[in-house]
């Protein structure tokens, strides 16, 4: 931990001193709202001695700002529908139509230098370079809280990629209390063979500390993960492999990626991956995409509360696939239709439950 603080330490240091000239710089660049409104249908089956179908309907809502006060700051902050950490769903009728409450989505600073150095501090978007866009480990919903340091830079056809954080996960404001944070490291290179054609590679070490003998992040349940008396029994040192690829075929890009995970701190039930790919993408009216993926994410491959919440009904000890279709009748307007057919309980000893989830959404984006 303190290896990865001085690193995060010194290099907001060097960016002080090495860029006085850019950071004094004044020109606004005013304040741009963006947001997004979805509706959702969706029907789950879960697979036990009892088995059970239900239907439900959600919505999402959020709304954010971003403040330009000068060339290299930015302020964001988005307001969201509840309640938060992996899904920002709000299912209808569930508060008996007492009113929806919005929270604090993000509330975050940003400093650039030299057009390749970036610090992000506050509660942020999730600022590592992630293969395909999956959300093997991290839910696409979900924010950080801390500080990143990133440099993203352009050498020719190559584009090398530096991450490093440091992310609150629960702080404990007890005399002896211990606080669970997570610290990052992340290599990475984009290399583009042609306009039509490129790769990328990425290489992270994910440090999840003090959370052996913790209770859960999100005060639930386990979601998959080695428990001990009601708390983690575990360490968590992820070691993450992704590349990925993508090619033009006809009006629209091809891309395959393949992610691996594996904790560092366990001999068993301690790896995971994805492999997918996506053709298409929805930009303009009449755009479409159609994409695929399949995973397998063991016990104690990394931290259950963080995982996607859609797959398997959240958390880790699953396997199964992913289909999703999206189309975009009218700009902005986008239709979806997404199918989770998944299995839970895969480790040894237990016994496997499988839970599909089919997904039917409409969304509107500015």
């Amino acid at each position: 931990m303190a290896r990865n603080k001085t690193v995060l330490l010194v290099g907001l240091f060097a960016l002080s001193i090495f860029t006085p000239n850019v950071f004094s710089q004044t020109e606004k660049k005013g304040i741009e709202l963006n947001g997004d409104f979805r509706f959702r249908h969706e029907m789950v089956r879960r697979e036990s001695a009892t088995p059970s179908t239900y239907h439900q309907q959600r919505i999402r809502a959020r709304l954010g700002a971003k403040a330009q006060p000068n060339e290299v700051t930015q302020i964001e902050l988005r307001l969201s529908t509840a309640p938060g950490r992996t899904s920002t769903n709000q299912t209808l009728g569930a508060t008996g139509l007492a009113n929806f409450t919005l929270t604090l989505d993000r509330a975050s600073f940003t400093l650039t230098a030299a057009d390749s150095v970036r610090v992000v501090g506050g509660r942020m978007g999730n600022g590592f370079y992630l293969v395909g866009e999956n959300d093997l480990i991290w839910d696409n919903d979900l924010n950080f809280d801390g500080l990143l340091l990133g440099v993203s830079h352009g050498l020719d056809a190559f584009t090398i990629l530096f991450n490093v954080t440091h992310y609150w996960l629960a702080k404990n404001t007890t005399t002896n209390g211990a606080d669970i944070y997570l610290n990052n490291l992340q290599l990475g290179f984009k290399h583009k063979l042609s306009d039509e054609m490129n790769w990328g590679f990425s290489a992270a070490f994910h440090t999840f500390n003090g959370i052996s003998g913790q209770t859960p992040i999100s005060a639930s349940t386990s979601l998959g993960n080695t428990f001990s008396g009601g708390s983690y029994a575990n360490d968590y040192r992820i070691l993450d492999l992704g590349v990925e690829a993508s090619v033009v075929l006809g009006p629209q890009p091809l891309s395959i990626f393949f992610d691996y995970v594996t904790n560092q701190s366990v001999s068993t039930n301690g790896t995971g991956y994805i492999a997918g790919a996506k053709y298409g993408k929805t930009k303009e009216t009449g755009s479409y995409s159609v994409s695929y993926d399949y995973r397998q994410l063991q016990k104690d491959a990394t931290v259950g509360d963080l995982c996607d919440g859609d797959f398997i009904g959240g958390g880790t000890n699953g396997t199964g696939h992913k289909i999703s279709l999206a189309y975009m009748p009218l700009d902005a307007w986008t239709l979806g239709l997404t199918y989770y057919k998944g299995s839970r309980g895969i480790a040894t000893g237990e016994t496997s439950v499988a839970r599909d989830k089919l997904q039917f959404d409409l969304a509107y984006k500015f």
